[in-house]
């Protein structure tokens, strides 16, 4: 006997199969009649799409006839007999009676039309009116005062105003009325079969096909209308008027009432059957599912992973428990992992949380619980911004983010040191990196936050004790090395050869530790940023001929020999010459430190790609491989064994390395064991300069540009193309740096990137903005955000002359670079700015600031004066002024005997397509950006200065 073990499970479908079989027939017969109920609800579709046709075309009907009526009294209003009698007070009545006498309306035969003067009051009429028909109507004020169009439709007629305008105002106005008997036939389409109204906001019917609906001028009443399918539509010009379409249900439907009695009767049949059906399909089947839902709440309540369930049951749902089962197992290790990761972010010292779109916290760890005394629940939902200090308050949470990415996409270790703010209002320093993470489609922020305050502290106490130890070191020392000179040179009497040897040592070593004081107060200024340059033009062939002089006693010492192999050519760069002179004599003593006796240093200067490069060459050992990674770092020298030898402190070429970066190059070697070593370092050549002990206004006269640039590699190809556009240029990393150039020198424009360390480009380009030095500073924007930028400050940034996207483009960068310079002109151009705007003339001369001069010229009179006794550069134009019309200055702006005078429309009029054949650009005010317009007139100035150029 087979077990029931053995019986292999009857499957879902064999269950529904039994239970559906005897009712199929039943199913069959319920679906042709479903068929023909579609049908049915589709005529009733196809019955009501048409009737909405038919309304449609009605109202379209008549706002063609209405539009007809309006079209025909603004020609009339526009006829210039009309309005010559305006003027013409005297001459009117002898042609204007006549001609209004015999005037119709085409539609409308039977319409009033009269003519009135700027007040409203009746000067003509034609033969249909007999009295002033629309004298206390409410048109006045918007035809007369405001010279808009006006009409108005209801059961009492149609009345249209259209002003008579002259020289833009409203003189007077053209009424056109229509009763009653000319409305309803303006309304009557002549639709066939079914019935049409026509009634306003307040029911109110205008016209009727039927009167059993309401006469014209009753209410239109909707009871009793149960027996009538009826579209309603507005009319679109008139949304108040609405155009209705009726007819009889009975007869939309009559052909398909006994489908609809036919199909009620099947379909309870059919459901019925089906009812019965799937409830003995449900009572064979819950028993299992029962099961299931049982195993699945004990699991839900208890959290036992380790339950599973076992099958018995239709092979479709032995299936569903077997995937059930794999998707406890994979929870399983999805929860383990979970686990295993909140315990290394709940256990890190970093504070970790994430924040979405909209700047709101999602996550937040154990460490930034402690860091910032809020509890996780505290913080969930709430804006970042309650863990940032008020300098952080007007700028958007997605801004704010977004910079932190951008700059920690852009550093060099992705952090960015902020201040943050505790439970308790302290703040208090963090380095905080932002990262931006993708979930799906959703974008969300990810910070990580450390607390430095107690690295910040220990860092202040470093500088601090370096500072003072070293101060306090060089107050004795000077009085040792000056007690040991005085005794050396026999001041104080004759001493012997043994003392002289001792004294020289003593000597020497107190010169070596005046040094290394100097190099770690040299070091800790790099570091701190606090280092000061003043530059000037120099030439590397003088500067390498005084270093040579300056360090000739010490080669002399070592018995080693210095030579210049320079070429006999000038080598002019922009530098501070006492830090270079710094750079050359540690880079002399080291190659005599390491160079044979009797043996020379070469010292070279010569161009290259632009720039002109600096060697100093030596034929010493040469650097071993493993000392050359590290040998620009503090401290850093050859071994131990060479530093007893030849002494230093191993701060020398840090040092030199940090003064040639501030100087826009870059301190490199190559070196052969057992050949020598050359040390070289580039700075960017001044281009046909002349020595500045020949002609010292040359350099001054020069355009200086500040590179605002953290980058180092980007700052230098930025100085090399400026020096090849015969530029000066100084470096700085910072927008600390930035400021203290600019307190301290003068510049002609600035080259700046948004993301910046510490005080991003954005802020710092604001706060130039409001400081009078800075304000009309020409910026260019070079950054790897210009786009987000722009946005960012559109219609704030004044003065920007170009935004150029990184990677730069070297071959391109250039000419703008060259369009930029030449916006900095010697002399200012003088704009004449034609404008009765008050506000406007302050708006466009703060705009253009230092760029030029700008003179206002409030009347028409006033312009046409200036313009007969100066010179302008440019004209700006409005074209409505108080006594005349800008356009008739155009012609005075030709030029006779000169070139024409550039000239830009700037008004709230747009010209016309003669006036803008001869004008260099037409503006609209209110749709113009500051960016444009300064766009322009710098556009406008500079092709007037190329037609004015005479040739040679």
């Amino acid at each position: 006997m087979q077990s029931d073990d053995d019986i292999a499970p009857v499957s879902f479908f064999t269950y529904l199969l039994v239970c559906v079989l005897p009712v199929t027939a039943a199913v069959l017969v319920a679906a042709a009649l479903f068929g023909l109920s579609v049908t049915h609800e589709l005529a009733k579709q196809k019955a009501d799409e048409s009737l909405l046709r038919q309304n449609r075309q009605t109202g379209t009907i008549i706002e063609f006839r209405i539009e007809n009526i309006l079209s025909q009294v603004k020609n009339l209003s526009d006829n210039a007999l009309l309005i010559n009698g305006l003027i013409d007070v005297e001459g009117r009545d002898d042609y204007l009676p006549p001609f209004f006498r015999e005037l119709r309306v085409a539609g409308a035969t039977g319409a009033r039309i009269e003519m009135t003067d700027y007040k409203g009051r009746l000067l003509f009429a034609n033969s249909m009116a007999q009295s002033f028909s629309a004298e206390n109507d409410g048109w006045r004020k918007p035809v007369l005062e405001k010279g808009k169009p006006w009409y108005r439709l209801n059961a009492e007629g149609l009345i249209v105003v259209e002003p008579l305008l002259y020289l833009g105002d409203a003189e007077g106005a053209i009424v056109v009325t229509l009763g009653m008997g000319d409305l309803a036939e303006l309304l009557d389409v002549g639709v066939q079969y079914n019935e049409t109204l026509v009634i306003d906001g307040t029911n109110q019917v205008l016209f009727t096909s039927n009167t059993e609906f309401g006469a014209i001028g009753s209410v239109y009443d909707t009871a009793g209308r149960d027996d009538w399918r009826v579209i309603a539509s507005p009319l679109v010009r008139n949304p108040d008027i609405r155009v209705l379409t009726l007819q009889w249900e009975s007869v939309a439907l009559a052909t398909q009432q006994w489908i609809q009695n036919f199909l009620v009767v099947g379909i309870v049949i059919a459901l019925g059957v089906l009812v019965g059906a799937v409830a003995l399909a449900a009572y064979l089947v819950k028993r299992d599912v029962f099961r299931l839902s049982g195993i699945v709440r004990r699991i839900t309540g208890t959290r036992d992973m380790g339950e599973r369930v076992t099958p018995s049951g239709p092979a479709e749902l032995d299936e569903l428990g077997g995937d059930f089962n794999t998707m406890l197992e994979a929870f399983e290790r999805t929860t383990a992992s979970f686990e295993y990761v909140d315990g290394i972010v709940s256990n890190t010292a970093d504070g970790i949380f994430t924040v979405d779109f909209s700047g709101r916290i999602e996550t937040f760890n154990l460490a930034a619980e402690r860091m910032f005394g809020y509890a996780a629940d505290d913080v969930f939902g709430k804006e970042i911004s309650m863990l940032l200090p008020n300098d952080h308050e007007g700028e958007s949470t997605e801004n704010l983010l977004r910079n932190f990415v951008n700059h920690s996409r852009v550093s060099s270790d992705g952090a960015r040191e902020v201040h943050g703010r505790r439970r308790d209002g302290t703040v208090f320093p963090i380095e905080l990196n932002v990262a931006e993470m993708r979930t799906g489609e959703e974008a969300r922020f990810i910070g990580i936050a450390r607390d430095i305050t107690e690295r910040q502290e220990a860092e202040r106490l470093k500088a601090e004790f370096v500072a003072t130890v070293s101060h306090e070191l060089r107050t004795p020392l000077t009085s040792i090395k000056g007690a040991l000179g005085l005794i050396q040179s026999g001041v104080t009497g004759d001493v012997s050869a043994q003392q002289q040897s001792m004294l020289d040592i003593a000597y020497n070593n107190s010169d070596r530790l005046v040094a290394l004081i100097n190099d770690l107060l040299d070091m800790e200024k790099f570091e701190a940023g606090k280092m000061t340059y003043y530059m000037s033009t120099v030439d590397a062939q003088t500067l390498i001929n005084d270093a040579i002089e300056a360090n000739k006693g010490y080669g002399d010492e070592h018995g080693v020999s210095f030579v210049n192999d320079s070429a006999e050519d000038q080598f002019l760069v922009r530098a501070d010459k006492d830090r270079l002179m710094q750079v050359l004599a540690n880079l002399m003593s080291n190659a005599v430190k390491f160079s044979p006796r009797g043996d020379a240093v070469q010292i070279r200067a010569f161009r290259r790609d632009g720039n002109i490069r600096v060697e100093v060459e030596d034929r010493g050992p040469g650097i071993p491989e493993e000392y050359r990674t590290n040998i620009f770092e503090k401290f850093s020298q050859a071994d131990s064994s060479d530093t007893r030898q030849s002494g230093g402190t191993g701060l020398g070429l840090p040092i030199a390395r940090a003064i040639v970066e501030q100087h826009g190059g870059d301190l490199r070697f190559s070196t052969e064991e057992g050949k020598g070593t050359t040390f070289y370092f580039e700075l960017p050549e001044l281009v046909n300069k002349r020595a500045p002990d020949v002609d010292a206004t040359t350099e001054e006269n020069r355009c200086r540009v500040l590179i605002c640039e953290d980058d180092k590699d980007v700052a230098q190809i930025l100085s090399k193309l400026l020096a090849e556009s015969g530029c000066q240029s100084v470096i700085a990393h910072s927008a600390e740096q930035a400021k203290q150039h600019l307190e301290s020198d003068h510049f002609d424009a600035m080259t700046l990137d948004i993301s910046l360390p510490g005080e991003d480009g954005i802020s710092f380009l604001r706060q130039l903005r409001k400081q009078p030095e800075t304000r009309n500073l020409p910026v260019v924007i070079i950054s790897a955000t210009a786009d987000m930028g722009r946005r960012e400050l559109n219609g704030d940034a004044v003065g920007i002359v170009d935004w150029i996207q990184k990677p730069i483009d070297t071959e391109v960068f250039p000419e703008r670079l060259r369009s930029t310079i030449q916006r900095v002109p010697n002399k200012k151009p003088r704009i004449l700015h034609v404008e009765d705007d008050e506000g406007v003339l302050k708006f466009v001369d703060a705009l253009v600031g230092r760029t030029a001069d700008c003179i206002a010229a409030k009347t028409f009179g006033e312009a046409e004066r200036r313009l007969g006794n100066e010179r302008f550069d440019l004209v700006i134009l409005d074209l409505m002024l108080p006594d005349g019309v800008g356009e008739d200055l155009l012609p005075r702006l030709k030029g006779s005997g000169r070139s024409p005078t550039p000239v830009i429309v700037f008004s709230s009029k747009e010209v016309s397509r003669e006036t803008a054949d001869g004008i260099r650009a037409a503006l609209v005010k209110s749709q113009t950006s500051n960016d444009e317009l300064m766009q322009v007139i710098h556009s406008a100035i500079e092709k007037g200065k190329e037609v004015a150029e005479p040739l040679s």
